[in-house]
């Protein structure tokens, strides 16, 4: 008997955090649809499992936005600022051209949970978001970072901006990222043959100059099999499938009530493993 009352209070508290978040979401936003966050807010507290389209992880904490299409790779006319980027190709493979020299060293790119890849490196404008602002990078690229500052207002929000370089003779291991509300957008700047990228089951060639923009979530990786380096300017920012109201209202949940949804998202997946 104590062990059900126990449960009952733990589940319990999820939906009063549900409950709370949605309501104080609703009271800032009003007049507009926000069915897709309370399901969203119901998914990373735990109380409601997700739905996965093939090719995404299935594994816990289910931070994970609904009601997303099946759509591993995008269209670019989706992004306002591809037609940007493509226009302004050779003033970025112009500046980045330094990367190949070594007049700029770029870092070893590591993550959590992620095997040391000694061979993919990057350099970016931003890292994390806007406050992840990197001075030096604007001082070696000033071009390039005019172009960024244009675009970063644009923007509810985005994680990283940068060059993404991928060695010679290096397969990247295929992988999935942990959230789908954000994307990748490349403009590829420097492609020798042999370069490629799959993501869900598909592959598609770089093409320098021409954009492309895909869905982390979806299992994906690349490749370089040439004996040269392969540049991307890489910008990883959230779906342009959600509206600018559901942007906003994620943005608000994580900053009032992130820690509270990421202990409840921890003890769901705990629970259920």
């Amino acid at each position: 008997m104590d062990a059900d009352r126990q449960q009952r209070r733990d589940d319990s508290i999820p939906r009063r955090l549900t409950d709370q978040a949605f309501a104080d979401v609703s009271a800032r936003f009003p007049l507009h649809d926000l069915t897709r966050v309370r399901d969203f807010l119901e998914i990373v507290s735990g109380q409601s499992r997700p739905v996965f389209h093939a090719y995404q992880s299935t594994k816990l904490p289910p931070v994970h936005f609904p009601g997303l299409p099946a759509e591993p790779f995008y269209e670019t006319s989706a992004f306002a600022e591809a037609s940007d980027l493509e226009q302004e190709f050779e003033l970025i493979r112009d500046e980045a051209g330094c990367l190949l020299t070594g007049a700029v060293t770029p870092k070893l790119y590591e993550s959590k949970g992620i095997t040391r890849w000694p061979k993919w490196k990057k350099l970016t404008f931003y890292e994390q978001g806007r406050s992840g602002r990197v001075p030096e990078t604007f001082e070696q690229f000033p071009a390039t970072g005019q172009l960024v500052d244009r675009l970063v207002p644009e923007y509810e929000d985005f994680l990283s901006i940068g060059f993404l370089i991928q060695d010679g003779n290096m397969r990247l291991a295929p992988h999935i990222d942990w959230f789908n509300l954000y994307v990748s957008l490349w403009l590829p700047i420097i492609v020798p043959a042999g370069c490629g990228i799959e993501v869900a089951g598909e592959r598609r060639e770089l093409k320098a100059g021409k954009c492309i923009a895909f869905d982390n979530s979806f299992m994906h990786s690349s490749w370089n099999d040439s004996n040269e380096p392969r540049i991307v300017f890489a910008i990883y920012r959230l779906t342009p499938r959600i509206t600018r109201i559901e942007a906003k209202a994620f943005m608000y949940i994580r900053e009032a009530y992130g820690k509270q949804f990421g202990l409840a998202a921890a003890t769901a997946s705990a629970r259920l493993q």
